[in-house]
């Protein structure tokens, strides 16, 4: 009978030590699935910023072609309507121009001849 007393009390803290490890296990699985997910989240923030980027480095580059070809006039550097800026630059054989989104920065170049 003091036998089976004590079994009874080494199981009750078995059982306590296997709870506290699912707990622990489950607390860390759910903290890491949360930073996945938040990681994600910003990740698809940047990639529209980007693009809007992208386009804005676009109009850096056809407003100097718009210069060299019909020799009208445009800002080299601007804000469009959407809130990007762009800073073109016009160099003896190419055209580089920066287009920036909320602190994401895109570049293109062209070649010419």
């Amino acid at each position: 009978m003091i036998n089976n007393s004590k079994k009874i009390q080494n199981q009750k803290g078995q059982v306590l030590l296997v709870t506290v490890l699912i707990l622990t296990s489950t607390f860390a699985l759910a903290t890491t699935i949360g930073g996945m997910v938040l990681f994600e989240l910003k990740s698809m923030n940047s990639t529209g910023e980007s693009v809007k980027a992208l386009y804005a480095a676009e109009a850096g580059i056809e407003c100097r072609l718009y210069m060299a070809n019909k020799a009208g006039s445009c800002d080299p550097s601007g804000t469009l309507d959407n809130g990007t800026e762009y800073t073109s630059t016009d160099y003896t054989t190419y055209i580089r121009s920066i287009g920036t989104s909320n602190k994401v920065n895109r570049a293109l170049e062209i070649t010419f001849e």
